[in-house]
């Protein structure tokens, strides 16, 4: 087990709104593209307390994996709110903690916020219709921590709103998000 999946174990893996490690949100309202803990908000579930936030910046230029001959089993979930599995099962799958995108973006501490993830694909997807509203994107594929298969993830085209399957080893642009 690497450091990172260790540091993450401290988190509820239910209920990953509500999971009690970011302070609460109380009665505060929120809106798509409001900079709120450590980046902008780009999406507000139904209760309108809780949501996603996407870093103010790329993390990089990475792989999802060095290696793809590894069936990553666990890290398939589309929807929203489960990125952050997907993230721990991608780690848990990775021999080395080396340049991935999971990896950097659980290691990616941004005013105080060291509690982000790599987003699902309907993440990835909602943060691209709220593009205009978060800045700061090249043009060109984001990976989703989405596995499809033993060789492939899903990717966004930040320019025209594609979605396409690319190899696992695939060097594509990284944005980290994080829930509250």
């Amino acid at each position: 087990m690497n450091i990172c999946l260790k540091t993450f174990a401290a988190f509820s893996l239910c209920g990953l709104f509500g999971s009690g490690m970011i302070e609460p949100a109380g009665a505060q309202s929120f809106k798509i593209g409001q900079e709120y803990q450590g980046g902008y908000i780009f999406y507000i579930d139904s209760t309108g307390l809780h949501g996603l936030i996407a870093a103010p910046f790329e993390v990089g230029r990475f792989p999802l994996v060095y290696r793809t001959e590894w069936r990553i089993e666990g890290a398939a979930g589309v929807d929203i709110g489960t990125g952050y599995q997907n993230t721990v099962n991608i780690l848990d799958f990775c021999v080395f903690d080396g340049e991935t995108a999971a990896y950097y973006c659980t290691t990616f501490n941004h005013d105080g916020y060291n509690d982000w993830f790599l987003p699902s694909i309907d993440e990835l997807e909602q943060l691209f219709r709220e593009k205009d509203s978060i800045r700061g994107y090249r043009p060109g594929y984001y990976w989703s921590s989405t596995v499809a298969g033993t060789f492939f993830g899903w990717a966004v085209n930040f320019f025209t709103g594609d979605t396409r399957l690319f190899r696992l080893n695939a060097s594509l642009n990284v944005r980290a998000i994080r829930a509250f």
